[in-house]
């Protein structure tokens, strides 16, 4: 017979998993480096798709970062980064009628 009090080695098993699972759903997340978009930012500008790329991006409720590749244009020495302004259309309908 068994005692109704003592645990058995499976319920102590599944109490452990369970346990270890509730804390991995209520981690907070790690913080991406990044660094992948700034290589693909990178070889977008080095390939000439663009002159200048930059991009806001955030996780997690986190401060945005804004990896940033490039030149305000193909002929200016000046850094394109969060504060430069670019004109944005769509290439498949009119965006602004006059």
């Amino acid at each position: 017979m068994t005692d109704p009090i003592a645990p058995h080695r499976r319920d102590v098993l599944a109490g452990l998993v369970a346990a270890a699972l509730a804390s991995a759903a209520f981690a907070r997340p790690r913080m991406p480096g990044w660094r992948a978009v700034q290589a693909m930012l990178d070889t977008l500008v080095r390939d000439r798709a663009a002159s200048g790329i930059c991009m806001g991006l955030t996780y997690g409720g986190a401060t945005p970062v804004y990896p940033a590749s490039g030149t305000i244009s193909f002929d200016s020495a000046t850094r394109f980064d969060e504060n430069s302004l670019c004109r944005i259309y769509s290439m498949t309908k009119q965006a602004l009628s006059s």
